[in-house]
């Protein structure tokens, strides 16, 4: 999968806590989410073959550690 790719899918970072991909929404806690953790995460789980939906979902768990 080519990197450039990864800049058409839409990843919205909600203030609740979790993100938003697709019209999905993906809860985590708020406090405790880490923002770098979440983009890293999800451009990793994109890269190794993850639906975006369920690439958001390992970065909310990711970002919540």
């Amino acid at each position: 999968m080519p990197l450039e790719g990864i800049a058409s899918v839409p990843v919205t970072r909600l203030c609740a806590g979790g993100c938003s991909v697709h019209g999905r929404r993906l809860l985590g806690p708020a406090r405790e989410q880490d923002q770098d953790a979440l983009a890293a995460a999800f451009c990793v789980a994109l890269v190794e073959g993850e639906a975006p939906v369920e690439a958001a979902g390992r970065a909310v768990l990711v970002a919540a550690r």
